[in-house]
């Protein structure tokens, strides 16, 4: 089984790993990628956690959603009021609370945040961070502990646009408004090990899937001292389920979702849909069936990291 880590930790860890695979090949470099990840772990569990480089977003120009994606955020395009698609709750799911809505965007609106996403601008001002398994882009600062945001910043507009649209369905109550947002593109094969978001966020997790169909897996978190055990392939098994994220969906988890269950994508080329796909049938896919990756896929994973005292809200430029 993977080793489980917080976000915050998971980051650190990936960050030291792509360290090692870029120094010079040494007898030390033929550790496991495991071994990577728990030394990793390890330094982050007793040092400060890994800050990733950002450019202010005062001094640095942002791509523009065309208007009418804007108009679509905004509820008006569609006609459906500002809510927007109703959201499918996974009542089943032995862990509360997930919601997915399907089709969050249109299709043009996807392909013009695309565009935002990929932009020039990010690659040459040097935001992108490539991690094991995907690349990275991070806007609103870097939690740290306290909770705060460190090198905090407004998020640019195409992504604001977004948010209202979360606050305007209700993901999020406006005093929680997402100010912190991540960015993962994925290649072919590519995904994320199993983690928690951590306790440096409001426990709550909204993440919209661009370019390709996924499957999230919710697993729930083990005792130590269950690890290795019968009953650790027992509980997983009673409380582990799937959530089918097709192109353009959302997702939003809480709750017990939130605190005590470990989520992943897994880094396969196709998704085979089991009985554990709690919203299979909604989406059209027989159990069985083999759901392919496109080349890309992003995802936009977004928090609220509690505001510092006495400091202004960041809200979107």
């Amino acid at each position: 089984m993977a080793l489980a880590l917080d976000f915050m930790a998971l980051l650190a860890a990936e960050q030291a790993a792509q360290r090692k695979r870029s120094a010079p090949a040494t007898a030390a470099g033929s550790a496991s990628a495991a071994s990577e990840s728990q030394a990793a772990a390890a330094a982050a569990a007793t040092t400060t956690t890994t800050t990733m480089t950002t450019t202010s977003a005062s001094v640095e120009a942002h791509p523009a959603l065309g208007e009418s994606s804007l108009r679509e955020l905004a509820g008006v395009a569609r006609g459906s009021g500002a809510s927007g698609p109703a959201g499918e709750t996974l009542a089943s799911a032995p862990m509360q609370k997930v919601v997915v809505h399907n089709e969050f965007l249109s299709a043009a609106c996807e392909a013009d945040l695309l565009r935002c996403v990929l932009s020039p601008v990010y690659e040459a001002s040097g935001r992108w961070v490539r991690l094991r398994g995907r690349r990275l882009l991070q806007f609103g600062g870097t939690p740290m502990p306290g909770p705060r945001l460190l090198g905090r910043e407004p998020l640019p507009p195409w992504l604001g646009a977004v948010v209202d649209r979360l606050v305007a369905t209700g993901a999020f109550p406006e005093d929680k408004r997402p100010n912190h947002v991540l960015v993962n593109a994925y290649g072919p094969g590519e995904g994320i090990l199993p983690h928690t978001d951590g306790p440096l966020y409001f426990p709550c997790t909204a993440t919209l899937s661009l370019g390709s169909d996924a499957v999230m897996r919710f697993a729930p978190r083990v005792p130590s001292e269950l690890v290795g055990t019968s009953s650790q392939s027992h509980l997983e098994a009673a409380k582990s389920f799937d959530a089918g994220l097709a192109r353009r969906s959302l997702v939003v988890f809480s709750d017990e979702a939130y605190t005590s269950a470990l989520h992943d994508v897994a880094a396969v080329g196709e998704h085979r849909v089991t009985a554990k796909c709690l919203n299979a049938a909604s989406l059209g896919w027989a159990e069985g069936s083999l759901i392919p990756r496109a080349p890309l896929r992003v995802s936009l994973t977004m928090r609220h990291v509690p505001a510092v005292k006495g400091a202004t809200s960041p809200k979107a430029l």
